[in-house]
Parts: structure tokens; C-alpha cells; sequence
């Protein structure tokens, strides 16, 4: 799997979502989740 959702610690365990590998072929689906993922004001890092 690429995309994880329970990569963080302690009190961060769950509220992390990372990907561990590259694919270009779902680069676009992997954005709308980055963007979105914090559930505020979506801002890309």
C-alpha cells in the first residue's frame, strides 16, 4: 500500500496520513487527499 494512515506516535497515532512510495499513475488522487487531509483549510506543505 501507498498511502498510510496510522504512521503516527502517541497522541498523533491515527491524524497522519504519509506515503511511502511514489506512483505517478495516482499522483492526482494522492493530491486531493494531501490537500484535503487536514480538514481546515487544506493548504499543501
Amino acid at each position: 500500500m501507498v498511502i498510510k494512515y496510522n504512521i503516527g506516535r502517541n497522541e498523533y497515532r491515527n491524524w497522519i496520513v504519509g506515503e511511502t512510495d511514489f506512483q505517478p499513475a495516482y499522483l492526482g488522487k494522492y493530491e486531493t487527499i494531501f490537500t484535503l487531509s487536514n480538514g481546515y483549510i487544506g493548504v499543501r506543505a
